[in-house]
C-alpha cells in the first residue's frame, strides 16, 4: 500500500462572504471577509463572490506521518483544554472552601 501522495490537482468552488462588523473603527473596513461561513443568518454574512479554484496537492507527502501529526496536535489541544478546565474547577473549589471557612467563622461569632 502506497502511503504517499501523487501530484493531484483539486478544483473546488469557493464562496467569499462579507460579514458586517458591529463597531468598525474609523477608517476601518466595515466588513470582514471569509472564504466560508457556517451560519450566514446568524452573522449577517452576504455572499459576494464565487470562484472555481484549482490547487495542486504535491507528490510525496507521507500520509501516515501527516495523520500522526494531526492526531498529536488534536491531543495537545485536548490536553490544554483539560488543564484549563481543571484549573477552573480547582479555583471554584477553593472559592467554595473559602466561603465555607467564612461562614463557619460567622457562625462561631453568633453562637
Amino acid at each position: 500500500m502506497n502511503h504517499y501522495t501523487k501530484l493531484t490537482p483539486i478544483t473546488r468552488t469557493i464562496k467569499i462572504w462579507a460579514i458586517p462588523k458591529s463597531f468598525p473603527e474609523p477608517g476601518e473596513e466595515p466588513f470582514t471577509f471569509e472564504v466560508r461561513t457556517d451560519r450566514p443568518w446568524a452573522t449577517g454574512a452576504v455572499m459576494i463572490h464565487e470562484e472555481d479554484v484549482t490547487l495542486i496537492i504535491p507528490a510525496g507527502i507521507n500520509l501516515i506521518a501527516k495523520a500522526v501529526e494531526t492526531l498529536e496536535q488534536a491531543k495537545r489541544e485536548k490536553t490544554d483544554d483539560y488543564v484549563r478546565d481543571l484549573k477552573d474547577l480547582d479555583r471554584r473549589i477553593d472559592d467554595l472552601k473559602l466561603l465555607t471557612h467564612m461562614t463557619e467563622e460567622v457562625a462561631d461569632d453568633v453562637f
